[in-house]
């Protein structure tokens, strides 16, 4: 059976610094993570526009959503931006030991609030659908799972924040103890068996490009929101009124500075959606009156007719 010792791991992984990426190709990727940050950020935001400026939209799940939205947009802001730069640039790191601890820290933790976010919404519509008659949760009840879930983060996120403090070592393979870390180390096993995989050219692309589709997770969540559900989508439609692709009904404004106002006057939504529950009342109670007047008129004409 073939040994690892530190000098061949050392040895197999040493090479020549990278010449890095073509400048167009710079561009693209720079062009592509800066695209997914901003529509994440915008996005995003707008989303918790929505949940928290309308009364209606203030549901437990919905508060779910802009936890979400919130991981989405921490993600974009710091772990897109900062590391997609980053890994294009193929550069030391430029923004010094604060940010690295920083950016890595925000990330980590985002990314574990997320997915976190996404198993309190898939556990809250399972029993929605499997006990439909149990009581939802409260507000209060969802804020404490949103905490819970931004702490479990953090403990989460722990060990892998605490290794970065240790990132100047941990970028220089000569210093990695292979008999103290090889269950860590598979990647470098991994190297050191075949030995052509540094030295193939297409690396950088893939795991640029696997980058990119991966962090893009934090931008298609609007966009979702948008075409699946009514109200997020006029929610969009009042935000971009202005577009003249955008077909806008005054309707929904009036009824979302309603709802705006409800902040400081707490009356001003009642009235709207109050004359709203009139009409709807009024045209149900007008109907079968106006059919047994009908019936009553036909009635005594067929009896006259019979006389």
């Amino acid at each position: 059976m073939a040994t690892l010792d530190n000098s061949s791991l050392n040895n197999s992984t040493k090479s020549e610094p990278s010449p890095g990426l073509p400048l167009p190709v710079q561009f693209i990727y720079l062009f592509l993570f800066g695209l997914v940050v901003l529509l994440a950020v915008c996005g995003n935001s707008i989303v918790i526009w929505i949940v928290l400026a309308h009364r209606r939209m203030r549901t437990p799940t919905n508060y779910f959503l802009v936890n979400l939205a919130y991981a989405d947009v921490l993600n974009a802001i710091f772990n897109i931006s900062f590391n997609g730069y980053y890994m294009v640039a193929q550069v030391p790191w430029p923004f010094g030991n604060l940010m690295c601890k920083l950016v890595q820290a925000v990330s980590h933790v985002s990314i574990a609030a997320n997915v976190l976010t996404y198993v309190a919404i898939s556990l809250d519509r399972y029993f929605a659908i499997i006990h439909p008659l149990r009581t939802k949760l409260t507000h209060k009840q969802t804020i404490m799972i949103l905490c819970g879930i931004w702490i479990l983060s953090l403990l989460v996120s722990s060990p892998a924040i605490r290794s970065f403090s240790y990132v100047k070592h941990a970028c220089k393979i000569d210093d990695i103890k292979s008999h103290d870390k090889f269950p860590q180390q598979l990647y470098f096993v991994l190297v050191s068996v075949y030995k052509s995989i540094p030295d193939w050219s297409g690396t950088p692309y893939v795991y640029l490009t696997s980058y990119f589709f991966a962090m893009s997770n934090s931008m298609y969540n609007p966009f979702l929101y948008c075409c699946m559900n009514n109200r997020f989508r006029n929610g969009f439609r009042s935000v971009f009124r202005f577009c003249p692709c955008v077909s806008w009904s005054p309707e929904f404004s009036s009824q979302t500075h309603a709802s705006c106002r409800s902040f400081s006057d707490p009356t001003a939504l009642n009235v709207v959606y109050s004359s709203q529950r009139k009409r709807r009342t009024t045209s149900s109670t007008n109907t079968p009156q106006t059919t047994m007047s009908e019936l009553s008129m036909n009635f005594a004409r067929h009896h006259r007719q019979n006389l």
